[in-house]
């Protein structure tokens, strides 16, 4: 604006002041009806239809053709929607508060640095602040922080420190980061399975730490304690014979020596000298680690053979062995032999050294071809001497051998590298018959225990285990630590054996050989003659009479005597009726029949007659004399004698069964004390009637009448039943006897393989198969089999490409892989091979069985292995679905959907005041349009109205100088201004000035508003995404 302008504006604000205040006056004198009158002046009348003339002329100008000229009412209607949309945030951020105070009691609720979970607690609520109930004994609180109450202690007692539930508890819990968090869960019940709540577990073992403990040595078959009928046994020392002849070198006259190895490979101490007959030389096993015994005498080395054992079962015997094959072996022509006794003797005087102290010996059955243990030794008393044994139960076999599995005397620290023989000496008897032996030797009656092979003793236990056995036993430990194996559930079977604690063996050192017979009577005659008789007189002398004594018989041809018969003998011999007299003393002869097959045995044969076809024998007994008595001894040394005279008396030996030194170990049960005359021997008319015996005075040895008709002397060997390892300080029945364990908790069956799910309260949900697939990922079990369940079998080099093989096959549900130097075969399992059929030692073999997965992508992947136990006791809740979902969200549905909303009224109040905004931009816009000047233009207005207004402070309407008023009024009033007063400037100044102001800072905030609204809005829309 120019200076000229100014001035002409001024004038006429001067003038118009004058006016103003003419009108000023007038205006007290009116009394307007419209009040809105007063606000159009002279001039300015035009104002509003400019205005309105000037928004139409400008319509197509703006985007709203009907915009509210009153900016007032604009504003109050933004202004009610911003405190809509105000309550709206707040609540939106009350929810979200929520969300994140929901988030933070989650996270300190599952933190691991939380000491409450899997732990009881007993909470102290006294101030009331946990979230939680209880009884007062307390609860438990899971993984997931839920607390179980226990209901009383009762229950506390049959639960805590059981089935993975803790045994701890921690007291006095308050209030804490931690506490606060609680949710309750429902009650414990008794005896309920705690853990892996949140998580997945699978049942691989029927007991996960199987307890168990020792009941007892029990004998695990007859064949442990020989019996006093094995007549062959018996009679193989008073009537044996060598099977092997004298070798000078491993084959001699088609019989063959071999050895599993000899020292430097030696052929001066090969096989053949342990058959040489000479206690000079001797087989030497080989020195090395593949041949090795330990300084304990175990042997650590590689050889051994499988043998049948006694219990009916394969086993694989560790050991250095010698064999000796019979002529024709492996063929049909086989000169099987029978071994009914041996003698062995090691070469080491020093019993600490090389000399055997455990052994098997062994039977080739030539036509099923295999080896069958027939006698076992293990020497507790050990001596380098001779030993001598007898086999019971003797079969013929194609060759025999014996495994020696420790040697020493099993104390000794000394280094013994190898084992020694200088003489094996196989015996058998005339007597024995040579019929086809039996594969596997065993009694008819069925052994106490099933015998699964030999392995370790935590992998028989976990075989009993796995398979749901009650008991285990462990017998004839080896040197590399295993022994057999036996399971059973009948406690009574297993004990019906008896006892082996005080385990004696009966080794027979004599017999009369008449097993199976009918004889029930022994006596010694008064001619000096041990005899057995039967009941119907039947008379067997087992030794010549004493010339001193002998009885003489005069004969009388065609002669009888009628009556007085003691006996009648049928079918008889002439000896048989001479010592059927001899031995009845009121015997003073017998009649018989011409062709001697018939006699009377006669009291008295005074009366005589004649009678053709008769003879009539008259006794004189030269054994009346006073020294013609006997007494059988069983003496100290070892030996049963038969002597003439008396005891303490001066006597003369004429008979033996020359068994010195033969005897054992002393038996209380045995000692003379004990017998049918309390004395160590048996005297002339004494008899020895079936189970009537005498024993020696300390025991060692027994004569006894047998049931059978047989006549034995027997020694004893004390064995112990079970014997304590000193490695493992855990008991092992020797040769056919049970150390039987018991396990506390057999588990359940029928939960192996199982999966489940635990939930946040500890409730089991099952996975159906459906829900199941097989991972990559296998448990390994060394030295076990999974007989059937076969896919296939295939060729493989290790075991990762069995893995490989099996991964390839989604009905492969594990692998028995079988190594050895010939070939390498792995056999893909079903389903099977899991646990749902039994499976079975075999030291050839390994077994792996895959791993399940988890197939639902809902719920956790990770899988726990628990035992049957366990599982059990869990309580169980609903099985698991494609639906199923166990776990509360950290946001529930309905603060979510709460959430949503507000995001949604949200959204909708921000549009509106958008729209609102909008409204209000266009009519600011308008506004500038219509005043046509932009910020420059407003600048440069402003600054003119203040420059009149400085002039106008200068003008006094008052003022006495009329002359320059009247210059004023003269020069400055314009036509149209209607004569305003100056105040009237000044207001229409300050009134444009805060208007202006006014429209310029409104829109500026409200689009800073609008710009604030939208971001939020576009903020929670994308969050609401």
């Amino acid at each position: 604006m120019t200076d000229t302008q100014t001035n002409s504006l001024f004038s006429s604000l001067i003038h118009g002041s004058k006016f103003n205040q003419k009108q000023h006056l007038d205006n007290k004198k009116l009394n307007f009806k419209n009040k809105d009158e007063c606000k159009y002046r002279e001039g300015f009348s035009n104002t509003n239809a400019t205005t309105n003339a000037n928004a139409t002329t400008n319509a197509n100008a703006t985007t709203n053709t009907n915009v509210n000229t009153n900016p007032d009412a604009k504003l109050n209607e933004i202004n009610a929607l911003q405190s809509q949309y105000d309550s709206l945030l707040k609540n939106y951020n009350d929810l979200y508060k929520q969300v994140s105070d929901n988030t933070q009691k989650g996270m300190n609720r599952l933190n691991k640095n939380n000491p409450y979970l899997n732990n009881n607690i007993i909470p102290n609520n006294s101030a009331g602040e946990l979230p939680i109930i209880s009884s007062g004994i307390g609860g438990y609180v899971t993984s997931q922080g839920l607390f179980k109450n226990y209901a009383d202690k009762s229950v506390f007692d049959s639960t805590a420190g059981k089935n993975g539930c803790p045994t701890n508890t921690i007291n006095d819990v308050k209030l804490d980061n931690y506490s606060s968090t609680f949710m309750q869960g429902k009650d414990m019940i008794s005896g309920q399975s705690c853990g892996y709540e949140g998580s997945n577990v699978y049942v691989t073992k029927l007991v996960n730490t199987p307890i168990s403990n020792f009941m007892g040595c029990y004998t695990n078959s007859t064949t442990a304690i020989p019996t006093p009928s094995n007549s062959a046994s018996a009679n193989a020392l008073t009537d044996r014979k060598l099977i092997v002849p004298k070798m000078t070198n491993n084959g001699q006259n088609d019989f063959i020596a071999s050895a599993s190895s000899v020292l430097s490979n030696s052929d001066s101490m090969g096989a053949w000298t342990a058959f040489d007959q000479n206690p000079n030389t001797y087989w030497n096993s080989g020195a090395g680690n593949d041949w090795l015994y330990q300084s304990t005498g175990l042997y650590a080395g590689k050889n051994s053979l499988p043998v049948v054992q006694k219990n009916g079962t394969t086993g694989v015997i560790k050991g250095e062995w010698l064999v000796i094959n019979m002529p024709g072996i492996n063929t049909s022509k086989v000169k099987n032999a029978t071994l009914t006794s041996y003698d062995i003797q090691g070469i080491d005087s020093n019993s600490f050294r090389t000399n055997p102290n455990t052994w098997y010996i062994i039977g080739r059955d030539d036509k099923a071809k295999k080896w069958i243990e027939i006698d076992y030794q293990k020497l507790t008393n050990y001596s380098p001497e001779m030993q001598t044994y007898t086999i019971a139960n003797p079969k013929p076999y194609a060759a025999y051998g014996i495994i020696i599995t420790a040697i020493g005397d099993g104390t000794s620290a000394w280094t013994k590298h190898y084992t020694k023989i200088s003489s094996w000496n196989l015996y058998t008897s005339n007597t024995v018959t040579n019929a086809s032996p039996s594969p596997n030797a065993v009694s008819n009656k069925p052994p106490a225990m099933t015998n699964i092979g030999n392995t370790t003793m935590d992998k028989c236990k976990a075989y009993a285990t796995d398979n749901g056995y009650s008991f285990f036993a462990m017998q004839g430990l080896q040197s590399d630590g295993t022994a057999a194996c036996l399971v059973g559930n009948d406690k009574q079977q297993i004990i019906s054996y008896g006892s082996a604690d005080n385990q004696v063996n009966f080794i027979p050192l004599w017999t009369s050989n008449t097993a199976n017979s009918s004889y029930t009577t022994a006596t010694i005659t008064s001619a000096g003659q041990i005899t057995l008789s039967t009941a119907n007189g039947e008379i067997k002398t087992l030794n010549d009479a004493y010339q001193k004594c002998k009885n003489v018989f005069s004969k009388s041809k065609g002669y009888d005597a009628p009556g007085n018969d003691l006996v009648h003998m049928k079918n008889t011999t002439m000896d048989k009726c001479n010592t059927a007299c001899i031995n009845d003393d009121r015997c003073v002869g017998f009649a018989i029949t011409d062709n001697n097959n018939e006699c009377w045995i006669k009291s008295d044969i005074s009366k005589r007659n004649e009678k053709s076809n008769r003879n009539l024998y008259s006794l004189s007994r030269e054994s009346k004399d006073t020294n013609c008595v006997f007494f059988i001894m069983l003496q100290a040394d070892g030996n049963m004698c038969l002597y003439n005279g008396k005891p303490n008396d001066t006597i003369v030996s004429i008979f033996s069964t020359n068994t010195t030194t033969k005897q054992k170990d002393k038996n209380e049960e045995w000692v003379s004390s004990k017998g049918k005359y309390g004395k160590p021997y048996l005297l002339s008319g004494q008899t020895l009637s079936t189970n009537d015996w005498i024993g020696s005075d300390d025991g060692s040895l027994k004569l006894i009448m047998q049931p059978d008709g047989n006549l034995v002397l027997y020694t004893s060997v004390k064995k112990i039943g079970c014997s304590i390892d000193a490695k493992t300080n855990m008991k092992y029945g020797s040769d056919n006897v049970n150390a039987v364990y018991k396990l506390d908790n057999t588990g359940y069956p029928n939960n192996l393989g199982n999966i489940g799910y635990i939930d946040k309260d500890a409730v089991l949900h099952k996975y159906p198969g459906s829900m199941l697939g097989y991972s990559t990922d296998y448990s390994f079990y060394d030295q076990f089999d999974s007989p059937g369940n076969d896919i296939s079998q295939v060729k493989k080099n290790n075991m990762d490409e069995c893995k490989t093989e099996c991964n390839k096959n989604e009905k492969c549900g594990g692998f028995v892989w079988k190594g050895n130097a010939d070939s390498n075969i792995c056999y893909l399992k079903n389903s099977g091979i899991v646990s749902k059929s039994k499976r079975v030692v075999n030291q050839n073999t390994k077994m792996a069985v895959r791993k399940p997965k988890i197939i639902s992508t809902k719920m956790p992947s990770s899988i726990n292995e628990i035992d049957s136990i366990r599982y059990q006791n869990y309580k169980k809740g609903d099985d698991v679905n494609v639906n199923s979902n166990y776990n509360d969200p950290v946001i529930t549905d309905k603060l979510k959907n709460d959430i949503k909303n507000v995001q949604n009224k949200l959204v909708a109040v921000a549009g509106q005041i958008a729209s609102k905004m909008e409204e209000m931009y266009q009519y600011d816009k308008s506004l500038f349009v219509k005043m046509n000047m932009n910020d420059e233009q407003v600048k440069n207005q402003i600054m003119m109205y203040k420059t009149i207004d400085m002039r106008l402070n200068n003008y006094n309407p008052n003022s006495n100088s009329n002359s320059s008023n009247q210059d004023i009024n003269n020069s400055n009033r314009q036509e149209g201004m209607q004569n305003l007063g100056i105040n009237d400037i000044n207001g229409m100044l300050l009134d444009s000035d805060l208007h202006i102001l006014q429209e310029n800072y409104g829109y500026i905030f409200w689009s800073i508003l609008a710009v604030g609204l939208l971001t939020v809005t576009i903020n929670v829309m994308k969050k609401n995404e």
